[in-house]
């Protein structure tokens, strides 16, 4: 028995059959999908090579991983137009190694060699499907809340979410005015501002305020007239 040196697969055939196993590999490699069972295979390629079929017969060719040592279906390499049509390593050790790597620096790179480039096929692509673009936007925003308001809190007030909650835990997780413990509205509570966050409001505060224009002499005139 002999096992294939440069194409490492993950079994062994009879030393008189070897070369009919290697056509047999380069038939797979040549196949749409990797995955699919040897019996797909078209039949010019398996007449043109005498002994696939008892190699193979209906089964599924496999390949041993050089990097776990692992036995797997041909369908769990990525394509390669050497070795036998597939990559030595499996997808998941090659996934494996690539998010372990800092790709980052590579990413900038490349994106400002071909700026451009892509800016404009993305263009392209959001003329040609707004309905998968609004899908996907919805979706993303009721799966990152938190990222959203961080967003927001930054554009308006110019506040991390991590901030404004340490902001709200100081003043005791009330309206910093009136002291209630709720928001009085759906909405939620209200981030009162004037060059800088002054505090977190309920919605009954914010709006008294906001009615007096934040004028702190007609507040007092209407503390006045309120104690009369």
């Amino acid at each position: 028995m002999l096992r294939c040196t440069p194409c490492w697969v993950g079994f062994t055939v009879p030393a008189l059959r070897f070369p009919a196993f290697c056509m047999a590999l380069t038939a797979i490699g040549q196949a749409e999908d990797f995955g699919v069972p040897f019996a797909w295979i078209s039949r010019t390629a398996r007449s043109s090579n005498p002994g696939m079929d008892d190699l193979f017969s209906a089964s599924e060719a496999m390949r041993r991983c050089t990097s776990c040592g692992a036995t797997k279906p041909l369908s769990e390499f990525h394509r390669h137009s050497q070795n036998g049509g597939v990559r030595p390593r499996c997808r998941t050790c090659r996934k494996a190694e690539w998010d372990a790597q800092d790709h980052s620096a590579y990413h900038k790179a490349y994106y400002a060699k071909n700026r451009e480039r892509m800016r404009e096929s993305q263009r392209k692509w959001l003329s040609a499907n707004p309905d998968k673009k609004r899908a996907s936007d919805k979706a993303w925003a009721a799966a990152n809340p938190d990222r959203i308001r961080n967003r927001m809190l930054l554009n308006r007030y110019g506040i991390t979410l991590e901030q404004w909650h340490e902001m709200f835990e100081k003043q005791g997780k009330a309206c910093l005015i009136c002291r209630s413990p709720e928001p009085g509205n759906k909405r939620g509570w209200h981030t009162d501002h004037g060059v800088t966050v002054r505090g977190i409001l309920c919605h009954h505060c914010n709006t008294g305020i906001g009615m007096f224009n934040h004028d702190i002499r007609r507040l007092k005139a209407a503390i006045r007239y309120l104690a009369k």
